[in-house]
């Protein structure tokens, strides 16, 4: 495996995992917060348009009635209905569609009083919006009755200052969220690094922890809840390491114990045998004697070896159908040249079952 691809199967670490996470919720919930604040923004000025739409309008309308009651002409009163109101336009319909008051050519408003169909309260739901040369206005059309002459009012408010408004407070209002969520990232980041700061100190610890000294402990009340079944498993592992160690001592030294015999022997021997010249015959009884020595040192190893595999399980037992019966006679041909030398008689008395076990286990 390279290092590449050993790095592209590397997890993220748990600094990136949370940090991950925390900048998606942020940048989920400044969307959001974002999104409502602009949204509220733009229904506020839209509101604000609706109620001076409102006032315009009734303004109108009260001009229209008193050029009915004075018996005046409509453009003398309809000029001054909405003197002080700034950006604010108007044209007066009647009911045949003529044009009472108000340029035509004024901010697009007679295609709108011929496209849109009157409303009969001002809501910010059903105001209109449209652009002519290059400027967006906001209005509404409305339909009154004076005096048994049906008149159409088209209101409109220029949005230009609210557009612009809008477009620098959502640019503010995107570079202080980018800034909150920066800052906010940081404060995560430092409060990520500093939660961590226990498990890097008991990192620390656990490598101070060498092989002469297994004895020492973690305090589980000394770090967090959340890592104290952490360091109740390190604690059990060093447990169980250091008992095994302690047994592998043990082994070790029974090892040495064991072998030291038979190598002093076979020193010895052959010392003795080179100390001076010696027949034929007493150099075949020393290689005799070292052979004996030789393979007492075999089985050792054997039975070394083989308690190391069972230690660690390498050991599989072969199951097979045995007669015990006929593995203690298969004994006793093996140990009968000794038997008669110590003259010792060798029987066999009972029976036993047939069993499932390994063989070679069994005669060792």
């Amino acid at each position: 495996m390279t290092w590449t691809s050993r790095l592209r199967r590397r997890p993220l670490s748990l600094t990136a995992r949370v940090m991950l996470f925390v900048a998606i919720a942020i940048s989920l919930s400044l969307l959001m917060i974002g999104h409502l604040v602009q949204n509220e923004v733009e229904r506020h000025f839209a509101e604000q348009d609706a109620g001076e739409l409102v006032v315009i309008t009734r303004a109108v309308e009260k001009a229209l009635q008193t050029s009915e009651d004075q018996g005046l002409a409509p453009e003398d009163t309809l000029a001054r209905a909405v003197s002080g109101h700034h950006g604010v336009y108007f044209q007066v319909w009647d009911d045949a569609g003529r044009l009472v008051y108000g340029p035509v050519e004024e901010v697009g408003l007679s295609p709108q009083a011929n496209t849109y169909s009157p409303v009969s309260r001002i809501q910010v739901d059903n105001l209109y919006t449209w652009q002519t040369d290059g400027k967006t206005y906001r209005g509404t059309i409305t339909h009154t009755r004076i005096a048994g002459q049906d008149y159409r009012i088209v209101a409109a408010i220029d949005m230009d200052f609210h557009i612009h408004f809008l477009e620098n407070f959502q640019r503010s209002l995107w570079m202080i969220m980018v800034l909150a969520g920066a800052v906010t990232l940081l404060a995560a980041w430092y409060g990520v690094h500093q939660g961590h700061a226990p498990l890097r100190e008991l990192s620390a610890t656990m490598s101070d922890i060498q092989a002469d000294r297994l004895h020492m402990r973690l305090d589980p009340d000394t770090v967090p809840r959340e890592l104290q079944n952490l360091v109740s498993s390190f604690n059990h592992m060093i447990g169980r390491l250091e008992d095994s160690f302690v047994r592998l001592s043990h082994f070790s030294a029974d090892i040495a114990h064991e072998l030291r015999t038979p190598l002093t022997n076979l020193i010895t021997q052959t010392q003795v045998g080179l100390g001076k010249s010696r027949s034929l015959e007493e150099y075949r009884e020393l290689l005799y004697s070292n052979l004996e020595e030789q393979e007492r040192l075999t089985k050792m190893v054997n039975d070394m070896l083989w308690l190391a595999q069972s230690e660690h399980g390498l050991l599989k037992p072969v199951r097979e159908p045995l007669d015990l019966a006929q593995e203690v006679l298969e004994l006793f041909d093996f140990f009968e040249a000794l038997a008669e030398e110590k003259h010792i008689e060798l029987t066999l008395e009972g029976k036993a079952p047939i069993i499932q076990g390994d063989r070679a286990m069994l005669r060792r």
